[in-house]
């Protein structure tokens, strides 16, 4: 891959090593988007509007970096990629309590529409591809629609508002990688004419609330856990139509995936321990691979790492990506780590099935 080595905003020929690489990442994320979201537009409105819910929340992390370093003049779009990266960091981190609190009072609200006899458009239902569920919901809620004011209460959007927040986060990004993305035929790599097969949509299933009845654990947890299970079968099912799988957007998503579904199985492990899988879960999250410094490099744009870490990555310029900060850390850490998602997937899976026995819905 060519790089620029102006920077987005800010021409200083004495950059520290630290904000070059912050800036070299950003770049290339910001092409690697477009190229995303150029491919995305080539959908029917229909399928691109059911799948903006899923991929948009993840595009924003690209704005939200653009922030960071550049700083965003546009105060609506700054207020709405802060809300969803804060969303988005609500599993993986201490916070993850105030999850079950938000969907408690989702769940509420909704309870509140179906009682009342209004017209459902709360409800989005679980969107499913190639037979496998990748969104419901309450992600969805909880990722667009989630306002943190200093009151904490929370702020509802539908449709239109949907399609207003996914249209801005596509005009900052088409606007911004323009400054780089002067050799197209370069980045093509990152992106194929992939169509989706067998994609279906069945809005009225309310599995999230089928799971959550007559458990050990609360309706909440239950719930948290079908939300990243929606979130692994994005990763593998969904994500790699718009990105190839070494990008380093696709490396970022990965691993808050990784780390979202980590930090909810904690909440399991005591209860199902009877899963085939069992120990071998235990083991991963005792293992705790991914350690601060490298999170919040994942979560930041800013990267922040001793100068010999930053040097090195800094030697091989072409190469540069999310992917050379991880592999500075330990050149195993991927391999570990798809092999975890692996292990993760089939656990919740188990669980879900017992819990769907349990319910007599299976």
């Amino acid at each position: 891959m060519k790089y620029d080595d102006r920077t987005l905003e800010n021409n200083e020929e004495n950059l520290s090593q630290s904000k070059r690489l912050s800036n070299l990442i950003l770049q290339r994320e910001l092409i690697e988007a477009k190229k995303l979201l150029l491919n995305f537009n080539e959908y029917p409105n229909e399928v691109k509007n059911e799948l903006s819910m899923a991929i948009f929340p993840y595009v924003s992390l690209v704005c939200m970096g653009y922030q960071e370093i550049n700083g965003i003049d546009d105060e609506d779009l700054k207020n709405i990629i802060k809300n969803m990266r804060t969303s988005l960091k609500l599993f993986s981190d201490q916070k993850i309590n105030k999850v079950a609190k938000i969907i408690n009072k989702l769940r509420s609200n909704y309870f509140e529409f179906v009682n009342g006899d209004i017209v459902n458009t709360f409800d989005l239902g679980v969107y499913f591809i190639n037979g496998n569920p990748y969104l419901n919901t309450y992600q969805v809620q909880l990722y667009f629609s989630i306002r943190y004011s200093s009151k904490k209460n929370l702020e509802y959007h539908f449709g239109k508002d949907l399609m207003l927040i996914s249209k801005n986060i596509t005009n900052f990004i088409m606007e911004k990688s323009r400054i780089f993305d002067y050799s197209d035929h370069i980045f093509k790599y990152y992106y194929h004419n992939y169509k989706i097969k067998k994609f279906e949509l069945n809005s009225i299933d309310y599995k999230s609330e089928v799971l959550a009845k007559n458990n050990k654990i609360n309706c909440s947890q239950i719930i948290m856990l079908f939300i990243v299970f929606c979130q692994l079968n994005f990763l593998r099912d969904v994500l790699p139509l718009f990105l190839n799988v070494n990008a380093s957007l696709y490396y970022r998503i990965k691993y808050i995936i990784y780390l979202n579904v980590r930090k909810v199985l904690l909440q399991f492990i005591d209860i199902y321990d009877n899963i085939s899988n069992y120990n071998a879960v235990i083991d991963i999250i005792k293992a705790n691979r991914i350690h601060n410094e490298l999170r919040n490099n994942i979560f930041h744009y800013n990267v922040e790492l001793d100068q010999i870490k930053i040097k090195k990555i800094l030697e091989n310029k072409p190469k540069i990506s999310l992917k050379s900060v991880i592999d500075i850390f330990s050149n195993e850490l991927d391999t570990l780590v798809d092999s975890d998602l692996n292990e993760f997937e089939s656990y919740i899976i188990e669980i879900i099935s017992i819990i769907l026995v349990k319910n007599n819905v299976r």
